[in-house]
Formats: C-alpha cells, sequence, structure tokens
C-alpha cells in the first residue's frame, strides 16, 4: 500500500477524535553571503526562507505535525533550478515555483500511541545518535549538500514518508522503520 494511503487512512480514523489544540508557529531568516577583495564587492547570495509549522493536538493524545519550508533566492549564483533533484523521490522533492523560488514540505506526519507502542506516520526526519557537529550515526535520511556542509542538521536532512513504530521492551528500546 502507497504510504500516502496509509497517512490518509490514519487520517481518516482521526476524524472522530476531537481537536483540543491548534497551534500556528513560522520563522522567517534572511541570509546574505558576500566574499572580500573581489573586484566589485557585491553579495553573492541573498536568499529569504519562510518556514510555517502547524501542530494540531487531538484529546486522544495523538497529534498532526506540519511543516513547509518555502526558500527564494534573490540574487544571481547559486539558483533553485541549478539544484541536482535526481536524488529526491518523485513524493519528496520540493515543487519549483519559479527560477528563484521553490516549496517544499518539510515534515507531515501523525504521532501517537496504542499501548506501550509509539507510532509516527507521514514525512519526517529520524535522527539517531546527537552529536555536536558530528553526523556519525545520523544515516537514515539522505542529505541535502546544496550549501555543502554549512547548513544545520535539520535543514541539510531530507525528510522521507516513514512508518516509525518504538517500543521498549525490559532496558531496550526497539525501533522498526519501514521507508517505502
Amino acid at each position: 500500500m502507497k504510504m500516502h494511503k496509509i497517512v490518509f487512512y490514519c487520517l481518516l480514523g482521526l476524524w472522530q477524535a476531537n481537536v483540543i489544540a491548534v497551534e500556528f508557529d513560522n520563522s522567517i531568516t534572511a541570509t546574505s553571503q558576500w566574499m572580500i577583495n573581489t573586484h566589485n564587492g557585491d553579495s553573492q547570495s541573498l536568499n529569504l526562507t519562510l518556514v510555517p509549522e502547524v501542530n494540531v493536538d487531538f484529546e486522544n493524545g495523538w497529534q498532526l505535525k506540519s511543516t513547509m519550508r518555502i526558500r527564494a533566492e534573490a540574487k544571481e549564483g547559486l539558483q533553485i533550478n541549478d539544484i541536482d533533484r535526481e536524488g529526491y523521490s518523485d513524493v519528496s522533492k520540493p515543487a519549483q515555483l519559479s527560477d528563484g523560488v521553490e516549496l517544499e514540505l518539510r515534515e507531515f506526519y501523525l504521532q501517537g500511541a496504542i499501548g506501550d507502542t509509539f507510532l509516527t506516520l507521514g514525512k519526517q526526519q529520524i535522527v539517531w545518535g546527537k552529536a555536536d557537529g558530528l553526523k556519525v550515526l545520523d544515516i537514515v535520511n539522505p542529505q541535502s549538500f546544496r550549501e555543502f556542509i554549512l547548513d544545520d542538521f535539520d535543514s541539510s536532512r531530507i525528510p522521507l514518508w516513514t512508518v516509525n513504530i518504538e517500543r521498549t521492551v525490559a532496558d531496550w528500546d526497539l525501533q522498526f522503520l519501514w521507508i517505502p
């Protein structure tokens, strides 16, 4: 069964659950980069990133989380359409709105518990092992090297459509991932 069908049926199951909270959040980041000792001193890069988020809490303890990213390049140089998108699957690929603007669904998942088992279903980032400045165990999600290694980890990870099942058994944390 396709991942979008699984997510659809899970959302359909929540139809009867009452929403107890809806939270909207967003961040806007403008960055500019330039070099010194150039002939004209012009900016090398100028971009604007908007990241809107919507989180919905249901009374049964489940949550629906959604994050998008809109990125606009305002300067010549590295442009949105210069990026090789062959590494993306068709369902995860950012949409190119124009030569300098792209829209990407970063995360869209439903999470909650059934008994002692915690489920996360949908487009998500899975992080294994955290260390400052190192990605040694961060191997589940592919990485975007659009900004080489300069992007922060959350921005450089490419979220995947995944079924993530976690359960604690005795002193062990077990995790099952299905990435279609």
